[in-house]
């Protein structure tokens, strides 16, 4: 029996509640069983062993059949158990994937606590929303180097709802952009956020960026669009952002308005 007690704790430890290990090794000793057997086998109360048994069903561990009045419960393939190993190596890769999220966050926060520059990483849509929407906190105007080409449908939603909050906290924004016929559609089509937009158009030829950039406070952001990578880049730092901020006043300056 000592056997079966340990493979009752690696069931557990795989993944199994102590009850429905328990009931999985009772009907895998003995085969096939009654529900009023595996109660007494278990000293689990009926309810309980019930709700162990339909976890085992709806698992594919157990299997359930009809002979005569009586409901018999039988052990399904033991190799089916492989799918507990599958499912936790599932499990601890989300759970990798999602403490590496988390420990490049808090790295920008510790940075910044350090006072190193705190530099924030970001994915997808969500991580785009979450980047651009962080410029909502801008206690001045936001300088914008950008390719509005590179925006996809998800992309532009995003950025939709995005002006939509600039222009409700009046948030002031000057723009270098690439003079593409898909962008001069867009300016022109603005309505109420002209009064807080400026835009300088170049040569697209001359200026064909495919990342884009956000000044503001003591923050800057970079921006890649291309393809399915969508990722972005977010540093907390006075001399970065001063840096860059005086990097694009000469070329809003040089650049004919």
């Amino acid at each position: 029996m000592h056997y079966m007690n340990s493979i009752q704790e690696t069931l557990v430890k795989s993944g199994f509640e102590p009850s429905v290990a328990k009931i999985y090794v009772i009907l895998a000793e003995s085969g096939r069983l009654t529900a009023n057997t595996i109660i007494a086998k278990s000293g689990l109360s009926r309810a309980g062993t019930y709700d162990a048994l339909n976890i085992l069903l709806a698992d594919g561990f157990v299997t359930l059949s009809k002979e005569g009045r009586n409901a018999i419960y039988t052990v399904s393939d033991p190799n089916k158990l492989q799918i507990l190993a599958e499912n936790r190596q599932r499990e601890t890769e989300s759970l990798r994937n999602e403490l590496g999220d988390s420990i490049r966050s808090l790295i920008g926060s510790y940075n910044l606590a350090q006072n190193k520059p705190g530099v924030r990483f970001f994915e997808g849509n969500e991580g785009i929303r979450e980047m651009l929407f962080d410029s909502l906190n801008a206690t001045g105007e936001i300088l914008t180097i950008a390719n509005f080409d590179s925006f996809d449908k998800e992309v532009e939603e995003i950025n939709r709802e995005y002006v939509r909050q600039r222009v409700l906290k009046g948030i002031h924004k000057r723009i270098i952009a690439p003079a593409s016929p898909m962008v001069l559609a867009s300016y022109d089509n603005l309505s109420a956020e002209k009064s807080l937009v400026e835009i300088r158009f170049v040569d697209q030829k001359k200026f064909s960026v495919t990342v884009g950039i956000q000044i503001y406070n003591n923050c800057v952001s970079f921006m890649s669009l291309k393809g399915n990578n969508k990722i972005g880049v977010l540093i907390q730092d006075t001399e970065i952002t001063n840096t860059l901020r005086i990097m694009f006043d000469f070329m809003w300056d040089v650049i004919p308005s």
